[in-house]
């Protein structure tokens, strides 16, 4: 008995043994799987993309969502573009001002498609867990596929909360 079978482009009926049920059998599974490997929305790849970044000072966040062209532009105080471009930023807060890692308190986030807004509260701390500082900002990243393309962080340059060392 013919097989009714639903296709992207309508549906037809088709004997259960024909080559033709089983070529669309497996588009439809194929059209199916790759819905849910892309259904990973703007906000879920910044908010990972935060949560990651306190590992290892942002290195394995930068190196698994930058590009080669990834333009990271920290408003008013340095822009990078690419990933060795942005961790050598980072190893340079490292030495100057002793950051060994950021933690991102997400206060809130939206999208409007590909641009994700977030307001955020970094806190910077040493490597032994005391806190140096910490700031309120306004971000806003911008997705190409599963990579960020761009990120703008605006912050008032004597916003940042300043703590005594410890």
């Amino acid at each position: 008995m013919p097989e009714k079978i639903n296709t992207p482009t309508g549906s037809g009926n088709y004997s259960r043994s024909s080559g033709m049920a089983n070529v669309l059998r497996m588009a439809q599974f194929l059209i199916t799987t790759k819905k849910e490997i892309d259904m990973t929305t703007p906000i879920e790849l910044v908010s990972e993309f935060c949560n990651v970044f306190t590992t290892d000072h942002g290195r394995t966040a930068i190196k698994r969502w930058f590009t080669p062209n990834t333009v990271w532009n920290n408003v008013g105080i340095a822009s990078t573009t690419g990933m060795d471009d942005a961790i050598a930023f980072i190893e340079e807060l490292e030495t100057s001002m002793g950051i060994a890692t950021v933690h991102i308190e997400m206060l809130a986030i939206a999208a409007d498609g590909d641009r994700v807004l977030t307001e955020r509260l970094d806190i910077f701390e040493r490597a032994d867990g005391s806190e140096i500082g910490r700031v309120t900002l306004m971000g806003i990243f911008e997705i190409e596929g599963d990579r960020i393309a761009a990120w703008r962080d605006y912050a008032h340059p004597n916003s940042m909360t300043m703590t005594a060392a410890s």
